[in-house]
């Protein structure tokens, strides 16, 4: 029953707040994912100096099943990337990175492990 719930929750994110599409990129290699949803994460931090530091990840929520490179499923790695086309046509790279918090390049967003949330960072535009 939980699981309908989730899948069913993971269909109206689809349907209502994906972006076209983005591609993953590993490499040379890259795959075009047909469901991401553009997110953002942040953190807010107290420097040294007592100045805020606010720091803003840039994240794509995946179905896991959808990044397969060269014929096999993969999880994202440092140097990996996305592209992603905003409404004026600019397309825009962000880098996969660590979440602000830790080491981890993604994290699960279900427990039954379909769908990653990929931490990344702008790096520009293509």
């Amino acid at each position: 029953m939980l699981q309908a719930g989730l899948d069913w929750l993971n269909d109206q994110r689809e349907s209502y707040m994906s972006e076209s599409s983005v591609t993953y990129y590993r490499g040379v290699n890259s795959v075009t994912i047909t469901n991401a949803t553009k997110g953002q994460s942040g953190k807010e931090d107290v420097s040294t100096f007592g100045s805020y530091i606010n720091t803003q990840n840039v994240d794509f929520i995946i179905a896991a099943s959808e990044i397969v490179i060269d014929g096999s499923q993969v999880l994202p790695e440092k140097h990996d990337w996305i592209q992603w086309a905003d409404a004026n046509s600019v397309i825009w790279k962000f880098e996969v990175t660590p979440a602000s918090d830790g080491d981890d390049f993604f994290q699960y967003e279900d427990p039954s492990q379909k769908y990653l949330r990929v931490f990344t960072l702008q790096n520009g535009t293509v």
